[in-house]
């Protein structure tokens, strides 16, 4: 059975730190013709990735390294391994290194080598040291790698009657794709007619096109009654559910990707989220995945 090669579409960057002398380096994976492979570009030399452009080191390095008329570069395994899994043929690597100090110190005595390192892209985790209680918000330690996240939500109906609904979600790629159409609740009275809320909104936010907005494709606008409530609901606990897309958006402002941490929201909104993360910062721990 023959099989397409395959490249990319359009060009792609993506920075990092090499792991040796810490220096910036910008890398561009551009697309490359039939039968090209993957090559990288450095210095104007081009060098292909493959068997016979390719030694290991020795002694406490152990590492792999691409060679072709006096340039090296260092590790490429860990990119070539990404696009590997990627199932790509063909593209062009370029590196873009940023030379720290001390690298054009010895380069003007002669003594800077030719080489380039390729950086490693592992993810910063980020792991709860110490449980958090507020209020409004719980964050407490838990085995494991998962996040976890529970949404409590109340909000009131006619005749002095509350709704309260709670959603808990395992976080992964597909847990948020069930959700991620879940609306956010217009936060308006229910004691005002939908007709007027809307109609403000309309002005309010005229320059982004009027009669947007401000319509239930976007927005759950509050209901008087518990029927009326569950019949408007595009999904079981909607509003829950779009809460826990909020406490994503807020948690990745962090430095890095929570793990190990079960979350508890009783009504916590943006600013007091951010505010406690801020007051709190101190208790994440950086880990290595």
């Amino acid at each position: 059975m023959t099989q397409y090669q395959k490249t990319l579409k359009n060009s792609v960057k993506i920075y990092g730190i090499e792991p040796f002398g810490g220096k910036p380096v910008k890398i561009i994976i551009n697309p490359a013709a039939p039968g090209t492979g993957i090559v990288f570009k450095t210095q104007e030399k081009i060098i292909p990735a493959d068997l016979e452009h390719v030694e290991s080191t020795k002694g406490f390095a152990k590492l792999l390294v691409l060679k072709k008329d006096g340039r090296r570069i260092f590790v490429p395994e860990h990119l070539r391994g990404e696009l590997f899994g990627y199932g790509l043929d063909n593209a062009l690597v370029e590196l873009e290194t940023t030379p720290s100090l001390s690298y054009r110190f010895l380069k003007r005595l002669g003594s800077a080598r030719n080489i380039d390192v390729v950086p490693y892209f592992g993810r910063k985790l980020l792991r709860l040291e110490e449980k958090i209680e507020t209020q409004r918000l719980t964050l407490e330690p838990i085995e494991g790698d998962d996040l976890i996240i529970r949404i409590i939500t109340d909000y009131p109906l006619a005749k002095g009657e509350r709704i309260i609904q709670e959603k808990t979600l395992a976080i992964t790629p597909e847990s948020v794709r069930d959700i991620a159409v879940s609306r956010a609740c217009s936060g308006v009275p229910r004691q005002i007619p939908k007709w007027l809320s809307k109609t403000a909104g309309y002005f309010l936010f005229l320059s982004h096109g009027f009669g947007y907005g401000s319509i239930d494709v976007n927005l759950f606008y509050p209901q008087k009654t518990r029927e009326a409530w569950l019949a408007n609901e595009l999904m079981e606990n909607e509003v829950a559910c779009h809460s826990i897309l909020d406490k994503l958006g807020e948690f990745s402002l962090l430095p890095g990707r929570l793990t190990g941490v079960k979350v508890i929201s009783r009504g916590a909104g943006h600013e007091y989220t951010i505010e406690m993360l801020k007051n709190n910062f101190y208790k994440f721990k950086q880990v290595q995945e």
